[in-house]
Formats: structure tokens, C-alpha cells, sequence
């Protein structure tokens, strides 16, 4: 018998506040602010054993924050690949 409920949302936003990157001796060293918004769904079958989630990372399609280093982002914090999808299954035996 399934205890939970069959289908979870989460939305999540992370904000990354703008910093500076103290490793560089010289120029713009100044990350700004970001932020992103992801939203997970994830429905259970077969009493719980299955479970599938599609998710929408970067939901508005945000490009990264702009700094005048060699790949114009901070490659620590950010990435370019803008909105991205993502189908997870995952089966459990013997719950």
C-alpha cells in the first residue's frame, strides 16, 4: 500500500548574490547577481517502486551574469546551456 502521495512539485530558485573573485590581481574580478528558477515533478506507480520525474532547469532560459573574464561567465557558478530538460526513472525492488 502507497503511503505517499502520488505526485510531488518542487520549485526551486537559487540566487547567487554578486561577489567579487579575490584570485585576480587585476580588472572587473566582480561576479553579479543571479538567478535561476527549476521546477522538479515526480509521479509514483506500482505502489511507490517506480517513480518518474521531469524536471525544467533554468525555467526562464537565463543566460549566465556577464563578466569580462575569458569565457565572459563565471565558470564556477554559472553555465551556458540556458533552459535544459531532464527525465529521471528510477525503479526501487523490494521497498
Amino acid at each position: 500500500m502507497m503511503r505517499k502521495h502520488p505526485v510531488m512539485i518542487r520549485k526551486t530558485i537559487e540566487q547567487l548574490c554578486s561577489y567579487d573573485l579575490g584570485y585576480f590581481s587585476s580588472g572587473d574580478a566582480k561576479v553579479p547577481t543571479h538567478v535561476t528558477h527549476d521546477l522538479h515533478v515526480t509521479y509514483r506507480f506500482m505502489d511507490g517502486e517506480l517513480a518518474v520525474t521531469g524536471s525544467v532547469i533554468n525555467m526562464e532560459d537565463d543566460d549566465p551574469a556577464f563578466m569580462s573574464r575569458e569565457m565572459n561567465y563565471d565558470t564556477f557558478t554559472h553555465n551556458p546551456f540556458g533552459r535544459m530538460y531532464k527525465l529521471d526513472i528510477t525503479y526501487s525492488m523490494g521497498q
